[in-house]
């Protein structure tokens, strides 16, 4: 089973950007606490922003910060309410989670390695 670091690590080799972005104002001490915080190019938490979700701000500057168009982005998420702020936000969604898949997400996968066997298929095609 995949781990969610190997995943980051994946996407970074495939030289994809990559944000945390999370409603939560710990976010930024989990991931230190973690000693992931290097795995992230920007970081987008509660203290960013004035509107959690599903209002899609908190994805929004996650995306100027990258750099990277809203329909060029893709939002991995395990809750309702994070596919709805992406959707609202224009991004594409990943959905990973053993609930029932909620309309319209661009990729559905209920682990992390299966969302990389998704991602692998569709760089490779």
């Amino acid at each position: 089973e995949e781990r969610a670091l190997d995943i980051l690590k994946y996407l970074q080799e495939k030289g994809i950007k990559i944000a945390l972005g999370s409603s939560s104002r710990n976010a930024r001490k989990i991931i230190k606490k973690l000693e992931i915080e290097g795995e992230f190019d920007v970081v987008v938490d509660g203290a960013s922003i004035k509107k959690g979700k599903p209002d899609p701000e908190v994805f929004i500057e996650a995306a100027r910060r990258l750099k990277v168009p809203n329909n060029e982005g893709i939002v991995v998420e395990d809750s309702i309410a994070g596919i709805i702020a992406a959707r609202r936000g224009g991004f594409m969604t990943a959905f990973i989670s053993s609930l029932p898949m909620p309309g319209d997400v661009m990729i559905y996968a209920k682990s992390l390695s299966a969302l990389k066997d998704e991602i692998e298929k569709r760089m490779n095609t």
